[in-house]
């Protein structure tokens, strides 16, 4: 065997390499089910589904499995040494983003716990994305992972379509005591709002366009599926996920150049819901008229109060922040005002009153009748927090990860095979622009579901590619029975040209005709 076969074949895992493989993977399975049970465990505990007024422990579980998924990680790095595969630009993006956001926080005062608990909303889906760069889970797991999780997206599909048609009693009959949601037509499913379902929505949908785009054939309930879905998601009227869809769509038709028609079609099945809905009900219509008032708002990310939605410019409607937010991060554009100091979870359970900050002026966000909570834009937060450098940092970030799925010009597409790219590869760029889209009228990267399938997508990906480029390379550089003979040429062997070989066959032609 040759030391170059050596170095690019991987040593085969050992038995305990093997079952931590396992675990991690089943872990992530769980814990994925977990993130799309979390709004439904909180409502069976006593919560109002916000994820917040339930049962302590609901938080908790969540926060173990993420640490004890951390631990495997680390683990299965160290037993089969592989941590020279966490050298690469994204790896390294993240340890700058890190940085930009500690650097933000120290010279804003913010303190070591408060760092700690910013740091884990803002990135501990992340440790997804490395355990399954660390493992190798194997066909087999994904596959089951994949169809548990598409249980319980079927189950979120059936509840929507039913809030959809039956109104209100599909709200009360899944748990949901606060009508909001249903007053303004927007399908919530079992998750929080209809923002996050739209997003979950949106990102399983991006899937079955992937698989299209790849694929020669297609099953035969691709379509019923896909039609299924994109009507469930124009039902939760969310705005960010159908523009980020759109949009994530025409990336996959640029990636594959391939299957335009069923994914335009898709798209146009996506649109004219939408628009039937909003011609045909008018408190769909009303909803959507509030979430374009909205902007980029800091709002109560909480279900609505029951009734009308209110009129714009009236005391509880929601007002455009964004010039208010441009004017007050030009004081500190650099690095913003510290991370966990801007809205969200964090903030809040840090100081409730952290809109009084004498740092952001005087009822600078004082608005929806003292109702707000969290702010309604990543990008508005992000950059309030990191300021400038934060979201440069981020985006970067955000390329490099994606840059080594997109296809190669030369190379051809990283998880390419015969037949072509793999949809998983396709699949994780189109969820990386779902989300960076998204994250303009929402939560996004920082939310309580989206980020952790989010970074399970991803990181598919990134494990495709590694198995397709470590199959190329066994390939390339394998022992054969012929390479022997080659060495052992006797000294008078001519290799013959392409040109010798043509000309070698014209002549075979010519002598067979002349017989």
């Amino acid at each position: 065997m040759s030391a170059a076969s050596e170095a690019a074949r991987p040593a085969a895992p050992g038995p305990v390499s093997r079952r931590l493989s396992g675990v991690i993977g089943t872990l992530v399975g769980v814990l994925l089910g977990y993130v799309l049970l979390g709004t439904t465990m909180d409502l069976l505990t006593g919560g109002d589904g916000t994820r917040g007024g339930g049962a302590d422990w609901v938080g908790s579980v969540e926060r173990v499995l993420y640490g004890l998924l951390a631990v495997l990680t680390v683990g299965k790095v160290l037993v089969d040494r592989q941590w020279r595969r966490f050298r690469t630009g994204a790896d390294l993006g993240l340890l700058v983003l890190t940085l930009c956001m500690v650097l933000a926080g120290l010279v804003n005062d913010s303190t070591a716990a408060l760092l700690g608990q910013a740091l884990y909303g803002y990135l501990h889906a992340v440790v997804i994305f490395y355990a399954l760069r660390a493992a190798d889970p194997g066909p087999t797991l994904v596959r089951r992972v994949l169809l548990g999780l598409g249980g319980l997206l079927a189950v979120n599909v059936v509840v929507a379509l039913a809030q959809l048609v039956l109104g209100e009693p599909a709200y009360r009959a899944v748990g949901w005591a606060d009508s909001g949601w249903a007053a303004q037509g927007r399908a919530q499913g079992l998750l929080g709002d209809p923002d996050q379902l739209g997003q979950v929505l949106g990102l399983a949908l991006l899937g079955l366009l992937a698989y299209a785009a790849v694929s020669d054939t297609l099953r035969r309930g691709w379509w019923p599926a896909a039609t299924v879905v994109a009507v469930a998601l124009a039902a939760t009227g969310s705005a960010g996920a159908l523009a980020g869809v759109v949009v994530a769509a025409l990336l996959i038709l640029l990636l594959v150049r391939a299957g335009a028609r069923r994914v335009l079609g898709v798209c146009l099945v996506l649109v004219c819901c939408t628009a039937a809905l909003l011609v045909v009900r008018p408190e769909h219509r009303s909803g959507w008229q509030v979430t374009a008032n909205s902007g980029l708002t800091v709002v109560d990310r909480a279900a609505p109060p029951a009734g009308p939605p209110p009129a714009a410019g009236s005391a509880t409607a929601e007002e455009p922040d964004l010039g208010r937010t441009v004017g007050i991060l030009s004081r500190q554009p650099l690095l913003g005002f510290g991370i966990g100091q801007f809205g969200g979870p964090v903030a809040e359970r840090d100081n409730p009153q952290w809109r009084d900050n004498p740092k952001f002026g005087t009822n600078d966000f004082r608005q929806n009748a003292g109702r707000t909570t969290t702010v309604n834009s990543f990008w508005l937060q992000l950059a309030m927090e990191t300021g400038f450098l934060g979201v440069v940092a981020f985006l970067l970030w955000l390329l490099m990860v994606v840059r080594p799925l997109v296809p190669r010009p030369a190379g051809g597409a990283p998880g390419a095979g015969a037949g072509g790219p793999s949809a998983l590869v396709v699949w994780g760029v189109a969820a990386v622009a779902l989300a960076v889209v998204t994250a303009f009228p929402s939560p996004s990267f920082a939310g309580p579901v989206l980020p952790a399938l989010l970074w399970a997508v991803v990181g598919l990906a990134w494990w495709v590619r590694r198995q397709s480029e470590e199959a190329r390379a066994s390939v390339f550089t394998a022992e054969t029975a012929l390479l022997p003979k080659v060495r052992r040429a006797e000294p008078d062997t001519h290799i013959l040209s392409t040109d010798e070989i043509l000309a070698l066959a014209r002549r075979a032609r010519r002598a067979d005709r002349r017989e």
